[in-house]
């Protein structure tokens, strides 16, 4: 990918800053994080856009110990207030997966300023699921912090565990807050998880999925408050 985005032609599907991300995600994946943080900085200056931000590296800098610049690269972002949900939620799970749950839930609050959150509003199977994972996220960080549900918790449907059998037996084995398989194993991967099950797939998580031109900019879902 990183050759593919060295020689990049101007009527490739695929721009290279979402190529070097991408390369930079599988380094990741082999623990080669200096690798990767070096390529996540291409992407930045590169050609073309990533989603949801290209400068949501932040956990890449936590990895090498740079807390200083991940700081600084957060206050960026910040001042830039993203129309992306996807940046919140990133951003979030950044801080969480550095244990600042305090930042966190932060992150996600800004993230529900950018919304406008009608006592109703219709959910169709359609949607990218953005603003229910982005309110999810933040319920499940109240939680985690041990404060009770408020005004905003109360738009998303409580958090349940669908359950099954495993055969022969009659242990629970699980089931996740869209009905996916169990995600308590590894918290600051939920969201992102959850969005996998409930819709289509969290570009920038991963690598990019060709033609996927989705802005980001005009996502509205609003959610039934509960009876």
């Amino acid at each position: 990918m990183v050759a593919w985005a060295d020689e990049a032609h101007p009527d490739d599907e695929t721009g290279p800053a979402r190529l070097l991300n991408a390369a930079a995600w599988h380094l990741d994946q082999v623990e080669e994080h200096d690798a990767a943080l070096a390529l996540y900085r291409r992407a930045v200056a590169a050609r073309g856009t990533v989603l949801p931000d290209a400068r949501c590296y932040h956990a890449a800098l936590l990895r090498v110990g740079l807390v200083d610049e991940a700081r600084r690269l957060s206050d960026e972002v910040r001042r830039t207030a993203p129309a992306d949900l996807d940046v919140y939620v990133f951003m979030s799970e950044n801080h969480e997966l550095a244990g600042d749950l305090q930042q966190a839930y932060r992150w996600l609050n800004m993230g529900v300023r950018q919304l406008e959150l009608p006592d109703r509003v219709d959910v169709h199977p359609s949607n990218d699921y953005a603003e229910l994972v982005l309110l999810r996220a933040r319920r499940r960080m109240r939680e985690s912090l041990g404060f009770p549900p408020d005004d905003v918790d109360e738009l998303v449907p409580p958090l349940t565990l669908p359950t099954r059998r495993s055969r022969g037996h009659g242990r629970v084995v699980g089931g996740g807050a869209l009905g996916g398989p169990s995600l308590a194993w590894r918290p600051c991967r939920s969201a992102r998880a959850a969005r996998r099950l409930a819709g289509p797939r969290l570009t920038g998580s991963g690598p990019p999925a060709p033609g996927d031109d989705r802005c980001g900019a005009d996502r509205r879902v609003t959610l039934a408050r509960p009876t």
